[in-house]
């Protein structure tokens, strides 16, 4: 009888010895194969704080691309392919480039947003829209993105019908430009925005400073063949601002008059005039 509950004691031992050792060698047999994987991103460079999170997880939903992909970097190949194509056909990206070095991966210039925000009269935001670089609708929002262009801010005018992924009608194409063109002068001339739509005959096209100034650019749906060209309207601005300091100095805020062929007109702003 003893011999008989020994044996049966060592046989439960063994099978139960054997069951643990099943149970914790499986699990590590399937870690394993499992494939290691990564996102799909990481062959990406990274895009700025002004390109929403959206962007991408809709690019990749709408081309049927995966989140996750092998981590293997023999398999990229096919998946830099299919993202290089699904890039060149979305109005956010300006260009792409293919980089070897670290590893395979696309350098992508994502698109400067020029961000335009049409007011009613009594100066509520009806709408406001991002625009790229080539003038595309980008998309209609509610929020100014981070380290946009020059700011477009239109008054006193019926919102035009804008379409994401489409050229926007003139003059707001004009605008645009205007923006693009000096936003790289935005600090050193002190710019805070582009207005449009203060002038009741004429939609004109002006620039505010940061400190209350005005500069009256162009009007928009009447161009004047004897407006100079922006780079020296520009240029005037600059030997200003080179002189005086700022466009405020030496007692403004100022009403310039930047669109007369020979010369700058100045004229002191009363404060109450400011936008």
């Amino acid at each position: 009888m003893i011999r008989w509950l020994t044996a049966t004691t060592l046989l439960a031992c063994l099978v139960l010895a054997a069951s643990y050792a099943l149970w914790h060698y499986h699990p590590h047999q399937l870690s394993q194969h499992t494939t290691p994987t990564l996102p799909i991103t990481n062959l990406l460079s990274p895009p700025p704080d002004n390109i929403p999170d959206h962007v991408l997880a809709e690019l990749l939903q709408r081309t049927g691309l995966p989140q996750s992909i092998p981590a293997d970097p023999q398999q990229h190949a096919a998946y830099l392919h299919q993202l290089l194509q699904a890039l060149q056909t979305t109005p956010w990206v300006k260009a792409i480039r293919y980089q070897s070095q670290p590893s395979p991966h696309l350098e992508v210039q994502w698109t400067r947003i020029v961000p335009i925000t049409f007011h009613s009269p009594d100066k509520k935001v009806q709408s406001r829209w991002w625009v790229n670089e080539n003038t595309i609708a980008l998309a209609e929002t509610t929020s100014v993105p981070p380290k946009s262009v020059l700011p477009i801010y239109v008054y006193n005018t019926e919102p035009p019908a804008f379409h994401a992924g489409k050229p926007i009608p003139a003059p707001w194409t004009r605008a645009c430009l205007v923006a693009l063109f000096l936003d790289p002068y935005r600090t050193q001339l002190g710019l805070e925005a582009i207005l449009i739509g203060h002038d009741p005959v004429t939609l004109d096209l002006r620039l505010q400073t940061n400190g209350g100034s005005i500069v009256l650019w162009e009007q928009l749906d009447s161009p004047n063949t004897h407006t100079p060209a922006d780079e020296i309207k520009l240029r005037r601005l600059l030997e200003y601002v080179h002189h005086w300091k700022s466009l405020e100095l030496p007692a403004g805020p100022y009403l310039f008059d930047n669109r007369f062929p020979d010369s700058l007109l100045r004229q002191p702003l009363p404060q109450s005039r400011n936008q």
